[in-house]
């Protein structure tokens, strides 16, 4: 079991794209800021995100969390057993991330715009392992 230390940034980043990703399908199920086009100032009616749009807007809502976490599964292999395709899956990890920031600026607005910013940040900061770490005998 890897013990991650203190200076694992990568860790900490992606915790935060995982909690702001979460954050963002929980607002648009709970905060009312749509309103009807009888009803502009939303006196008497406002609906969330998914009422006004419907159930499949969860799935772009849902994606920088999904993405989130696939790629703390791809970090963590990067990062524990030296693996250069952990490495190459994270770089597409982040550009689908990038590609979903897209549809969700205009569906969201800049809400979305951390999540994927994060994930840059985490994608960037996750080192390879060690040599030495993987118990493999150094050149002579």
């Amino acid at each position: 079991m890897h013990r991650f230390r203190g200076n694992d940034r990568w860790v900490w980043l992606n915790l935060a794209a995982i909690v702001w990703g979460a954050l963002l399908v929980v607002l648009a199920c709970t905060l009312h800021d749509r309103g009807s086009a009888s009803d502009p100032a939303m006196i008497f009616h406002s609906y969330t995100l998914v009422q006004d749009v419907g159930r499949g807007i969860l799935i772009l809502v849902a994606a920088p969390l999904v993405i989130s976490l696939v790629l703390a599964r791809v970090l963590y292999i990067k990062s524990t057993r030296r693996s250069f395709r952990a490495e190459r899956a994270a770089l597409w990890v982040v550009a689908l991330s990038l590609i979903t920031c897209l549809p969700g600026l205009v569906v969201q607005g800049l809400w979305v715009l951390p999540a994927p910013v994060l994930t840059v940040a985490a994608a960037a900061t996750a080192p390879l392992a060690a040599r030495d770490s993987l118990g493999v005998e150094t050149d002579r």
